[in-house]
């Protein structure tokens, strides 16, 4: 019996510590399996460039976060001459290595599901430097991003370098990232992304997601011990990590080794919380109450706070509450806008692109930093190049928008940016020195009056060099103009010169055309004339 006793206890510490090796080992046999798993199913990547999609796609990375809530997240864009267009894609990757690519360029209305994921502070979105990415989606499409984490604060708090993605992955993953500038640098506008780029876009994401499972992994080990954590179920992994990180959630990161000088010199970063969000308007734009004449033909319709003054300086009085309609009691002046009846009918307060009814404001047909130049009959009240869209509708439009920028700047010698900036710098030293001169030359030294002579002589090409006070008061009341100053919208305007109403066509069409709307109001027109 004791013999046979013995032999249990053999068998039972053998079998202990095989239990114990194999637990240990754990990790080893789970990488295997991890490795089997991705040869049986390989990363799945699906882009995205319509509503439809989009919201099958969202609703597929909610299911897939449902346990283990955390996204890689990044973005791509077009640099073009050291300015940065829209972002073009925003890539967004699960743990089981499953990547969408969301063409935001080419989509015509962002489902409301990726607003509601970004938003949703409960899943991790993972990166290096996504506070820029964040910031970037919410000023270029308002897409408000929320719970993001940079992974370079995970790398310090486990006392390793807070490098960029690729030195992360290559000390952590042991993987080499593919960064080839031709890629980095190729168009991610192109409505076919060719298999390169779709590969290099979905690969940051996806290894986003697993530095931070190794990084996360690291860290819960070395709090609470490799043994205790094998046996975790995955809501505990999950508890515990997010209790781990939630102090760096929105949280940019800053490395230690920034001085607190150049510190000073940055511009200071703006909180995303704290970030005014894309202005909606928060009533009804149009109130349709009609205005009549006394012989009861329909004017317009006005606002409410239009018809409010009509009642409180006595000049109309109410004959119909619904719909409201005024009556005038007095005959009108003229009686502009009745014969195309465009004003006379009612409209509805909803985005005439796609009829949303949420988050709509005004968008200005024709850009204000044209009209301005309008000669003064052109820029009287008049609405009807204002209409409303909804907020994506609105950015989509205003991104559209800058392509008949770049037309109109081509074709009339209208340069977007000043080119030579110090001409217009010169410009502006020749009106301050005679402005010194002519106010101020008993006070100025002798040495200062002669070079502020000299700024107004070489530049106004005045060959004597002694420029008298009648001369300076002649000066100050002349306009000078320098041509090279002067801005985009004006010298458009000032091309198409007795042809405005070609412009306002231009950008009439350029609206339809980019935007095909849907809900136009009734006889709102291409070639619409004031009368």
């Amino acid at each position: 019996m004791s013999m046979n006793g013995n032999i249990k206890k053999i068998i039972y510490c053998l079998t202990s510590i095989t239990i114990s090796y194999i637990i240990i080992k754990n990790i080893k046999i789970r990488k295997y399996l991890e490795t089997v798993y991705k040869y049986l199913h390989p990363d799945v990547t699906k882009i995205v460039c319509s509503e439809s999609e989009g919201k099958y796609v969202v609703n597929l990375l909610n299911r897939k976060c449902k346990k283990i809530k955390v996204l890689g997240l990044d973005c791509e864009w077009v640099q073009e001459k050291g300015h940065r267009n829209p972002v073009a894609l925003l890539q967004l990757a699960t743990t089981d290595g499953y990547c969408s690519i969301f063409q935001l360029c080419h989509i015509r209305n962002i489902p409301t599901e990726l607003f509601e994921l970004l938003k949703n502070e409960s899943i991790f979105k993972v990166g290096v430097g996504i506070h820029n990415d964040a910031t970037n989606l919410m000023l270029d499409y308002g897409l408000k991003c929320e719970g993001f984490l940079d992974l370079r604060h995970l790398a310090q708090q486990g006392g390793n370098t807070p490098s960029g993605l690729s030195g992360l992955a290559r000390a952590h993953l042991g993987v080499e990232l593919d960064k080839n500038w031709r890629i980095r640098c190729s168009n991610w506008e192109l409505e076919k992304l060719s298999p390169d780029q779709i590969s290099y876009a979905a690969q940051d994401a996806r290894v986003a997601v697993d530095i931070f499972h190794k990084l996360n992994k690291q860290e819960l080990e070395r709090k609470f011990g490799r043994f205790k954590c094998l046996f975790w179920s995955d809501q505990t992994y999950w508890d515990e990590s997010k209790r781990l990180w939630t102090t760096y959630i929105n949280k940019s990161f800053k490395s230690k080794s920034s001085s607190s000088s150049n510190l000073k010199n940055k511009p200071k970063q703006l909180n995303l919380k704290q970030k005014r969000e894309y202005h909606t308007l928060g009533r009804p734009y149009y109130d349709n109450i009609y205005l009549l004449a006394p012989d009861n033909q329909v004017l317009s319709t006005i606002s409410e706070a239009k018809s409010e003054w009509y009642l409180q300086k006595g000049l109309a009085d109410i004959v119909c509450e619904e719909p409201k309609k005024l009556k005038l009691r007095f005959e009108p002046a003229g009686r502009e806008g009745i014969a195309d009846g465009y004003y006379t009918h009612a409209k509805k307060n909803i985005c005439v692109v796609c009829g949303s009814e949420k988050s709509i404001r005004r968008k200005i047909v024709v850009p204000q930093e044209y009209r301005k130049h309008f000669p003064v009959h052109l820029k009287e009240h008049n609405s009807h190049d204002v209409l409303l869209l909804c907020m994506n509708c609105h950015m989509r439009s205003n991104m559209k928008d800058q392509c008949l920028r770049n037309r109109l700047a081509e074709m009339c010698n209208a340069p977007l940016k000043e080119k030579d900036e110090a001409d217009c710098q010169n410009y502006h030293k020749v009106k301050k020195a005679i402005k010194a001169l002519y106010f101020h030359a008993d006070s100025l030294p002798e040495k200062r009056i002669h070079e502020l002579n000299k700024v107004i002589c070489d530049n106004l090409d005045i060959e004597d060099g002694i420029i008298e006070k009648e001369m300076l008061e002649e000066l100050l009341k002349m306009k000078i103009v320098n041509e090279k100053c002067s801005s985009h919208g004006k010298k458009v305007v000032e091309h198409f010169f007795s042809k405005e109403e070609e412009l306002e066509k231009l950008w009439r069409q350029n609206f339809v055309d980019t935007m095909s709307p849907e809900h136009l109001p009734e006889l709102w027109s291409i070639d619409y004339k004031r009368s």
